[in-house]
């Protein structure tokens, strides 16, 4: 970087240049990383439903529903420092042992031991604070901490309901459906069916989307075929984990057959009356 700066200017003359560097630490903990799990580990990835994934890492309750705190773990070391003063300053019970050396070991930070003496130290002080207050504190220390998307006390969200109250090895699928956004334009047949819509075209030109949209839009075949192979390399997946009881289907649609041959020849016909 400092040489390319140096070569914007004139080596032959004596004038300098004021540069202003940002440095910011980007920390990027919202990706998806159950695919790469599997891939290395062999084992899928599942709701912790409000358990510490390791000391400082996970949803706890506070006076007027949950909070999301990633203190440890994978962040950065300055995140759990950062936490540590900010209980120490509040006058949280026992928050100085969290300062010893101990708690940066990535090793130690997954036992059932320091996640029960993190959460005996920091769960009283949560329950005591409101979300709001947790929140807006722990951003202002740069601390990785966030109201619970979906709290316990959130119903209506079948995957989280099997996974939380059944054995079922619940699995939310998705894809893009234009029908649905809140950018599109007239409902009808062509949206739903073909998935064109100018206003998500121009939305992605703005970067107003999460995903990409082009002319081609996004049809309905394709978002079947997508969950289809989601689904079908997910019984793979469980099958491969648990060949004991294997999970059998016949003649699911190849990805590619769905694009090029459209979905009806692969619907029963109504019936007729």
């Amino acid at each position: 970087m400092m040489a390319l700066f140096s070569n914007a200017n004139d080596p032959t003359t004596a004038r300098g240049r004021n540069i202003d560097v940002s440095i910011q630490e980007c920390v990027v903990m919202g990706l998806e990383n159950a695919v790469q799990f599997f891939d290395l580990e062999r084992r899928i990835r599942k709701r912790e439903s409000g358990k510490q994934v390791m000391a400082g890492m996970g949803v706890f309750a506070c006076a007027d529903g949950e909070v999301y705190l990633m203190a440890g773990g994978i962040a950065s070391s300055s995140f759990w420092e950062n936490t540590v003063k900010w209980f120490v300053e509040e006058g949280v019970d026992g928050a100085e042992v969290l300062g010893e050396p101990r708690w940066k070991d990535h090793d130690y930070l997954v036992t059932e031991e320091a996640k029960q003496q993190f959460g005996a130290i920091f769960a009283p002080f949560a329950k005591s604070r409101s979300k709001s207050y947790l929140y807006e504190t722990g951003q202002a220390r740069r601390i990785p901490i966030s109201l619970a998307a979906s709290p316990k006390n959130l119903h209506g969200l079948s995957h989280r309901e099997f996974g939380d109250y059944t054995n079922a090895e619940a699995v939310l699928t998705e894809s893009p459906n234009p029908a649905m956004g809140r950018l599109r334009g007239r409902t009808g047949e062509d949206l739903v069916v073909d998935g064109h819509d100018t206003n998500y075209v121009r939305a992605a030109k703005l970067k107003r989307l999460f995903v990409s949209f082009d002319e081609q839009g996004w049809p309905l075949k394709t978002r079947v075929a997508r969950n289809l192979a989601a689904i079908e390399e997910l019984i793979n997946a469980y099958n491969e984990l648990h060949p004991e009881t294997p999970i059998e289907v016949e003649n699911i649609p190849p990805y590619k057959d769905v694009i090029a041959r459209g979905l009806g020849v692969f619907l029963q016909q109504p019936p007729r009356s």
